[in-house]
């Protein structure tokens, strides 16, 4: 299929195939729903403005989508932009409640806004839908302890490290 060739250029770091690839199935499939997601997803570290364009087409034929309101939202976070984050979040959270991302940025972003008690939840969630991101540990961990949850920010702390020393042994 043209998405799995897309795909496999891209995972190959076969860049030019892998555009002409994501021209391909624009071309087809711009109205398909996840389509534009996957684009942004590719665009995101090299072109984060273009990749904020796909994820807005993405919202267009995919009003629903979780995965694009969630990255749309961490990509405000990155540029430290909490209040334009807050509502992406807000509404990725309330419509992924089994996307691990979606819970993560919305708990992400009320620990930036100064809300840790409401970002708990939120992070515990996505822990527990994606218990092997050491990112989404890292953020409960000092949310726990930015509410007093000392025992608990310890333990999150220490699976952190127990999952970065696995991901090492692993690494090529």
């Amino acid at each position: 299929s043209v998405a799995g060739r897309t795909v496999y250029a891209w995972m190959r770091k076969e860049f030019p195939d892998a555009e002409e690839g994501f021209r391909a199935l624009l071309s087809r499939f711009s109205s398909t729903p996840n389509v534009h997601y996957l684009y942004a997803s590719y665009l995101l570290p090299s072109r984060p403005a273009d990749a904020m364009l796909e994820l807005q087409r993405e919202l267009a034929v995919n009003p629903g989508s979780a995965d694009a309101r969630a990255m749309i939202a961490l990509a405000f976070v990155r540029h430290e932009d909490l209040r334009a984050a807050l509502p992406y979040a807000k509404r990725a959270a309330e419509e992924g409640a089994s996307v691990p991302m979606a819970q993560y940025i919305y708990g992400l972003v009320l620990a930036k806004t100064g809300d840790p008690q409401g970002a708990a939840p939120r992070l515990e969630s996505a822990v527990k839908l994606d218990p092997a991101n050491v990112e989404y540990h890292m953020a409960l961990a000092t949310a726990y302890s930015r509410i007093g949850r000392d025992a608990d920010a310890r333990k999150e702390r220490l699976e952190t490290l127990s999952l970065a020393q696995e991901d090492s042994l692993h690494a090529p």
